[in-house]
C-alpha cells in the first residue's frame, strides 16, 4: 500500500467530513486565485498546478479545523472536568452534613474541639457517652480506651468508668476541615 493511499484511507476513516470540507474549501478557494499565483508554482501545465494548489490549500483547511476541532474538545472536556470536581466536592459537603445532622450536640463539640487543635490534642472523656452515633464509627473517629481513675468511697475504690481520647481519623479531618472552611457549619440544620 502506497503512502498516498494510506494518507487518504486515514483522512476517509478517521476525518472524512473535516476532510471533506476541507477539500470543498480548496476547491471553492483556487477560483479566486489569482493566474500570477499559479505561474510561480513550478509545472509547466495548468491543471497540475491547479491540483498541487488544490491539495495545499486542502491541506491547510484540514490542520486548521482539526486543530480548531481539539481545542473546542479540550475547552469542553475542562469544562466537564470542572462540573464534576464541583459536583464532587458539594457531594462531600452534602455528605458530612447529613452524617452530622444525626450526631448529638456533644459529638459536635468534640469534633469542633479537635478541629480548633488541628487533631493534635486529643478529646478525653472518662466514663461513657450516652446516644453516640459517630464517636464509634472507625471511619471518622480513633479511639482510645484505658481504666479510668478510681475514687474512694466508705465502701472502697470505685471506677469512674473508663477513659476514652478520640481524635478524628487524617481523612475525615481533612473532609471536615474543608467542609467548615465551605460552609462554616457541620450539619445543615446550624
Amino acid at each position: 500500500m502506497s503512502i498516498l493511499e494510506k494518507i487518504s484511507e486515514y483522512l476517509l476513516k478517521k476525518h472524512y467530513i473535516v476532510f471533506l470540507i476541507s477539500l470543498l474549501i480548496a476547491l471553492i478557494s483556487v477560483i479566486f486565485i489569482p493566474n500570477e499565483w499559479l505561474d510561480h508554482i513550478p509545472f509547466d501545465d495548468k491543471t497540475t498546478r491547479i491540483i498541487i494548489c488544490i491539495t495545499i490549500v486542502t491541506l491547510f483547511v484540514f490542520l486548521f479545523l482539526t486543530a480548531l476541532i481539539a481545542a473546542h474538545q479540550h475547552i469542553k472536556k475542562s469544562k466537564n472536568k470542572k462540573s464534576e470536581q464541583q459536583a464532587r466536592r458539594e457531594e462531600i459537603i452534602d455528605k458530612v452534613h447529613s452524617v452530622f445532622d444525626k450526631a448529638s450536640q456533644k459529638e459536635k463539640e468534640i469534633t469542633l474541639y479537635l478541629i480548633k487543635n488541628e487533631n493534635k490534642i486529643p478529646y478525653e472523656f472518662t466514663g461513657f457517652f450516652q446516644g453516640c452515633t459517630i464517636l464509634n464509627d472507625e471511619r471518622f473517629f480513633i479511639k482510645t480506651v484505658a481504666s479510668g481513675p478510681n475514687q474512694l468511697t466508705e465502701n472502697g475504690f470505685i471506677s469512674l468508668g473508663p477513659k476514652q481520647q478520640y481524635l478524628l481519623t487524617s481523612n475525615a479531618y481533612e473532609m471536615i476541615k474543608y467542609v467548615l472552611d465551605e460552609t462554616g457549619k457541620l450539619s445543615h440544620f446550624e
